[in-house]
């Protein structure tokens, strides 16, 4: 049993450098309606608004979890990943962004290759403090900030209540967000910004965020500057990523299981 239960560990560990299996299909969800969020009375804008967002994030269950051989491994997996719940605060104000990790009794504590810690962007200075894990090491990425390249779909759907449009993009790993024009604000998790609208649902290869809760503050928020992990640039962090998934010897979109 002992054997078969670190089996299950290497397990979780390796699936998640496979960062481009499928985001398509995620592990269920309770959402909180958001139809209360006020849009139009104030006219709000990502400029002059100030902004607290929840989020809550679900463990993606990929194909190639759902193509592994062993059926009782594979509800072992899927049972973890669909228990890995996790709830983050976005703030927002006078250019300035932080989405960052709050407390939650349903976190599986899994660590994966790339996976964001606390965020700060402050867009005047152009300037951007990201903590990122490659497996349960912690790292400070310190950078300029760069917009993302957005595509934009005619493809929609409605999410809480919300009618929302399909866009996409591809950096390190690929992204679908899908983004509401009534509410117009420019913001969305893990630091995905510069869509026409907030960001109701970001799906990335690990994890689906989904917008829980919005509130209008009166006052500005206070901004907490990541200061933890070892400090490096985006580009060093990118080669150590690649290095580790190499080493681990990991294929795109599979999983690899090891005996002890």
């Amino acid at each position: 049993m002992k054997r078969f239960l670190l089996s299950l560990v290497v397990i979780l560990t390796t699936f998640l450098f496979a960062t481009n299996a499928s985001a398509r299909e995620v592990a269920s969800i309770t959402r909180t309606s958001v139809m209360e969020i006020p849009v139009s009375s104030a006219n709000p804008t990502a400029q002059s608004q100030n902004v607290k967002c929840t989020y809550a994030a679900s463990h993606v269950i990929s194909d190639a979890v759902k193509g592994i051989e062993d059926a009782h491994i594979r509800e072992m997996v899927i049972q973890k990943f669909q228990k890995d719940k996790k709830t983050f605060t976005m703030l927002y104000a006078d250019g300035k962004y932080s989405f960052s990790e709050g407390a939650s009794d349903n976190d599986a504590g899994i660590k994966s290759v790339g996976m964001a810690g606390n965020i700060y962007i402050d867009m005047a200075k152009d300037s951007v403090f990201a903590q990122k894990y490659i497996v349960d090491k912690l790292f400070l990425v310190k950078d300029k900030y760069t917009p993302y390249d957005w595509t934009l779909t005619k493809e929609k759907k409605k999410i809480n209540g919300k009618e929302c449009t399909k866009a996409t993009t591809s950096g390190n790993i690929p992204v679908t967000a899908w983004f509401c024009t009534e509410i117009p604000l420019n913001v969305g998790p893990l630091g995905y910004l510069g869509l026409p609208g907030i960001i109701m649902q970001l799906d990335t290869p690990t994890y689906s965020y989904v917008l829980q809760e919005m509130v209008n503050l009166k006052d500005v928020p206070t901004f907490e500057i990541p200061t933890k992990g070892k400090v490096i640039s985006q580009d060093e962090f990118n080669k150590l990523e690649a290095e580790k998934i190499k080493s681990r010897g990991t294929e795109a979109g599979k999983v690899r299981i090891i005996r002890m």
